[in-house]
Formats: C-alpha cells, sequence, structure tokens
C-alpha cells in the first residue's frame, strides 16, 4: 500500500499537468510541421506546374508569331526577356475578385462617394463618351 500513495501525488502534482501541456504543444507543433510540409510541397508542384506551363506559353508564342510574320530577330529579343516569375503568379491567385464572393468584393468596393462621382465624371465627361460610342 506505501507504493500507491507514492504514485497518486505523482499523477496529480502540478510538474505532471505542465508535462501534459507542453505534450499537447509538442504534439500540435507536429502536426503543424506536416500541414506546412505538405503544403509547400503542394506549392513546389503547382510552383513547376507553372513553370512548365509558361514555358509551353513561350513557346506558342513563338510559333504564333512567325506564323504572323514578325521576324526571328524580333521574337528573340521580345522572348528572351519573359520570364517565369512565381510571385507574380502568387499574386495573382489571390486577387479579391478570385477569393471574395461578389457581395463581399462589392460591398468593400461600392459605397455612396464612389457613385456620387462616378455620376459627376460621367456628366463631366458626356460628350467626350458619346462621341466613343
Amino acid at each position: 500500500m506505501p507504493g500507491q500513495n507514492i504514485l497518486l501525488p505523482v499523477i496529480i502534482c502540478p510538474t505532471n499537468a505542465t508535462w501534459l501541456r507542453n505534450l499537447h504543444r509538442l504534439r500540435c507543433l507536429i502536426v503543424l510541421l506536416i500541414v506546412l510540409t505538405i503544403n509547400n510541397l503542394a506549392l513546389a508542384n503547382s510552383v513547376q506546374h507553372n513553370a512548365n506551363h509558361f514555358a509551353d506559353c513561350i513557346s506558342r508564342l513563338y510559333t504564333e508569331a512567325r506564323e504572323h510574320g514578325i521576324s526571328e530577330a524580333t521574337i528573340a529579343q521580345v522572348l528572351s526577356k519573359a520570364q517565369f516569375l512565381p510571385r507574380i503568379i502568387e499574386l495573382d491567385r489571390r486577387q479579391p475578385e478570385f477569393t471574395q464572393t461578389f457581395a463581399d468584393y462589392f460591398n468593400a468596393r461600392v459605397n455612396e462617394d464612389r457613385v456620387r462621382r462616378g455620376k459627376m465624371l460621367l456628366t463631366k465627361y458626356h460628350q467626350l463618351l458619346d462621341r466613343i460610342r
């Protein structure tokens, strides 16, 4: 019986509770690391896919330019400057037009001041706009 009395205080002591909290934090950290690793692998695959798509696009542009009679020198000069920029793809994918509902997008951008300014500009440029139509 004396051995059982010694174990009971160890189970409920504050040090053990701290250890359990730390164990829980460690598990959460491991799960977070796994999720981030999977996300980074997916992102790397996505970036590689986009880079391949970019190369295909450049190839198609080259072919189309030749078919339209553009000189090899001009094509080479222009397309040699084109480069794949993953950051641009990332920013493109995060545009609010693609990440928000229409209602949220509309409500965040259309307000009384913008409508009033639009009406004022329509009145100001009415003649020019009529000529363009």
